[in-house]
């Protein structure tokens, strides 16, 4: 995990500091008999993990935020569901999920802080080339499709609210749909259609509780 605080605005000179350190403090605690051959507790009784935010954490403490255990709290809530997604095999889902969180909480005063533009929501959590890539070669178009729908309905089934615009996200474009496409659905490519098509998604519970408290 990587943050960087500038002190001070212009040309002269300012302050910075770029800390550097572990997202997560791990500590795996194995209780059981310990065999002296291997030096190993080969069938463990019972295992004590603790995890906790990295020390990169305390830069955003201030006192009155640290003594409340809440000053986190302004970068968003996160629900222990995101927890569940396996980053090697839906890397897209984690991503969308951890955007979406921060966003809950920057977008919260907006007037509709839940509304999305697809291909802007995928300028935020993919490389640009990645996108342009879909853009120019049918496949890599056909891979990003699959790969945005699979991460919508694992967002679904981990009770995110998704809903999309019928003006603009046809059902035959949305996952797992068996809707027939209109006759003249070749106009547009469907890459094209996707990126331009609107979409509401709504943050699990207790999410949306915690931040109408804000």
């Amino acid at each position: 995990m990587k943050s960087v605080w500038v002190e001070g605005r212009g040309r002269r000179k300012v302050d910075a500091s770029t800390p550097i350190g572990r997202m997560w403090d791990v500590l795996i605690d194995v209780h059981g008999q310990y065999d002296w051959v291997t030096g190993k507790i080969e069938r463990p009784e019972e295992v004590y993990i603790t995890v906790s935010p990295g020390l990169w954490t305390k830069h955003f403490l201030n006192r009155a935020g640290s003594r409340a255990k809440e000053a986190l709290h302004q970068f968003g809530y996160l629900a222990r569901d995101i927890l569940k997604i396996d980053p090697y095999h839906n890397e897209m889902a984690l991503r969308l999920a951890i955007q979406l969180t921060l966003d809950s909480r920057i977008r919260v005063r907006n007037q509709n802080p839940h509304d999305y533009r697809v291909g802007s929501l995928l300028e935020e959590v993919l490389v640009k080339a990645e996108i342009d890539r879909a853009l120019q070669d049918k496949y890599k178009a056909r891979d990003l499709k699959s790969r945005w729908n699979s991460a919508l309905k694992l967002l679904m089934s981990l009770g995110w609210q998704i809903e999309f615009d019928p003006n603009t996200y046809p059902t035959w474009l949305q996952p797992d749909s068996n809707a027939p496409k209109p006759e003249d659905w070749r106009k547009i490519r469907v890459i094209d259609r996707l990126l331009q098509a609107k979409i509401t998604i709504r943050p699990p519970h207790p999410i949306p509780t915690l931040l109408a408290k804000k």
